[in-house]
């Protein structure tokens, strides 16, 4: 059975990929963490589709929007109300 949740090295090394092929500068970690959350439901596999599709088809480091386009699986992940107010 595989893990369903994006591992946090993967995602490290997409965003550092993206970072480099789009020449953009370090992303904060509190842009990282909305990153993470949510694009945290998919797989890695399906992640690292996502950022070389990112890298041969847009111009500019993705908005979530533009990165939710790009992978397979239109999932999305809705914290908690209780989450969000904490």
């Amino acid at each position: 059975m595989t893990d369903s949740t994006l591992t946090k090295e993967v995602f490290q090394k997409g965003i550092l990929k993206l970072e480099s092929a789009f020449r953009a500068n370090k992303t904060s970690k509190e842009t990282l963490a909305v990153y993470y959350e949510r694009v945290c439901f998919c797989e890695d596999e399906s992640f690292k589709k996502a950022i070389d599709s990112i890298v041969d088809n847009e111009q500019w480091f993705p908005t979530i929007a533009v990165f939710l386009k790009h992978l397979p699986t239109q999932k999305f992940y809705q914290p908690p109300l209780s989450e969000i107010l904490s």
